[in-house]
């Protein structure tokens, strides 16, 4: 039951950001810097990037290259651990662009978004809100 109420959260969350990520996608496609790129024997690897590395009005521009569809888990967390942020998100796992969008304002300054796979693998992407 827990597992179908996340889908179903997640799916929700889509649906509802699908509309605006269209025009962000094509706002941020030439900005992505790779951060991770981890690959496992026999596979492509897999490369997570943010867009700039930056939170633009409150949206986070996410590139998913060769990652395994499923639920993401994403936190924004503070330089002293503290987390702001914390949503879902699902992935279809073709290349695609994700984009995410805080549900409240953020001061300005350095902030980490912590990208949990469905693995339990864990990316960390420094992202910076001017």
């Amino acid at each position: 039951m827990k597992k179908n109420s996340l889908l179903i959260v997640a799916l929700l969350s889509m649906a509802m950001l699908f509309i605006q990520e269209k025009s962000l996608a094509a706002k941020y496609a030439p900005f992505y810097n790779p951060i991770t790129n981890a690959k496992t024997e026999g596979e492509k690897p897999v490369v997570i990037n943010a867009s700039l590395n930056s939170i633009e009005d409150g949206a986070i521009a996410l590139k998913f290259t060769n990652a395994k569809g499923g639920i993401y888990n994403l936190k924004l967390v503070t330089d002293f651990g503290q987390v702001v942020f914390r949503t879902v998100i699902y992935y279809s796992g073709s290349n695609a662009i994700q984009t995410v969008y805080t549900d409240k304002a953020l001061a300005k300054g350095i902030y980490s978004l912590i990208v949990t796979a469905p693995d339990k693998t864990r990316t960390t992407i420094q992202v910076i809100n001017q």
